[in-house]
Parts: structure tokens; C-alpha cells; sequence
């Protein structure tokens, strides 16, 4: 396959799991050039052992779990949607608030966890694709996945339903 025909591919696709990653689209659209740089320079390299789709996301996770490293800072940019034609504003500003919220919670995910859950949620790839991405066994995935919906869940119910503050002595 060919560099123009691989970019033309899965550039959509490396560019919304890159934004969920870094958090940000200035930054995004800078990794995924890099990304795509990388791709272009390593393509001799693929030997075929796993399908392009996976090697050109294990670069870009890679890759985006780098930028983070570098950066030491958290995403900060909410997931954002479109707003449908036949939305009211009104459930469009709950939907968006929903995911504003989804996006708050991520954040707070340690990388490793946050990962799986981008390529399984958002970018709809098996646990076999996503072992084979991480370089790591389906089983793994498979805990990640669960403990990050787990510690997910946590977190939406507690800004749902936050700790009464306890009063001070005066």
C-alpha cells in the first residue's frame, strides 16, 4: 500500500484517537503530522504481522503517549459533537454537558487506562487490535478496559452526587 492511499485512509481515524489522547487540536493535528511523518519513513519497515490498521495506531498511540510525557500536562479541551438539526437547544446543551463531563472524567484516567478506553469506545477496535497496538495480551486489555469504566463511573457519580463538606470548627 502506498503512503498516499494509507494517510487518505486513516488519517480521520488517527486524528479523532490522537485529540482524545492529547486533548487538545492545535496539539493534535501537530502529532498526527508527526504521525503521518513517521508513517511515511517507517512504511518500508512494515513487515505485514499485523494488519495496517494496527500498526499505523500502535504508532500513533505511541506517539501521542510521548507528546503527553514531553508536555506534562493533562488534556484540557473538551469532547466536543456537532449539534443535530432536529436537537432542541436545550438537549443539546444536557448532551453537551454529558460529554463535557465524559471528557473531565477521562482526563483523570491514568494514560494506560484512557487508551484502551479511546480505541475500544471511541474508535470501536476489538481487544485484539488494541492488544496488538499496545504490544500488550488481550487479557490485559481486556483489565484495563473493565478497571477504567470501573474508576469511570466513580467519578461521573461523584461530581452526580458530590461529598457533603464537612463544616469547620471555628
Amino acid at each position: 500500500m502506498e503512503f498516499e492511499a494509507i494517510a487518505r485512509q486513516y488519517s480521520g481515524m488517527l486524528y479523532r484517537h490522537i485529540h482524545r489522547m492529547v486533548g487538545n487540536r492545535e496539539d493534535a493535528q501537530d502529532v498526527l503530522q508527526e504521525v503521518l511523518l513517521l508513517i511515511f519513513r517507517k512504511l518500508h519497515t512494515f513487515r505485514g504481522d499485523a494488519s495496517m490498521k494496527t500498526w499505523v495506531f500502535r504508532i500513533a498511540s505511541n506517539r501521542s503517549i510521548d507528546f503527553i510525557r514531553q508536555s506534562r500536562r493533562q488534556p484540557t479541551e473538551e469532547l466536543t459533537e456537532t449539534i443535530s438539526s432536529k436537537e432542541s437547544p436545550l438537549a443539546f446543551a444536557q448532551r453537551q454537558a454529558e460529554i463535557d463531563a465524559l471528557g473531565h472524567a477521562l482526563e483523570q484516567l491514568p494514560t494506560e487506562q484512557r487508551q484502551v478506553v479511546v480505541l475500544k469506545e471511541i474508535n470501536g477496535l476489538t481487544f485484539r487490535e488494541i492488544a496488538e497496538i499496545l504490544q500488550i495480551p488481550e487479557n490485559t486489555a481486556k483489565t484495563r478496559m473493565y478497571t477504567s469504566l470501573k474508576k469511570l463511573r466513580g467519578i461521573l457519580a461523584e461530581k452526580q452526587n458530590p461529598a457533603p463538606k464537612q463544616e469547620e470548627n471555628r
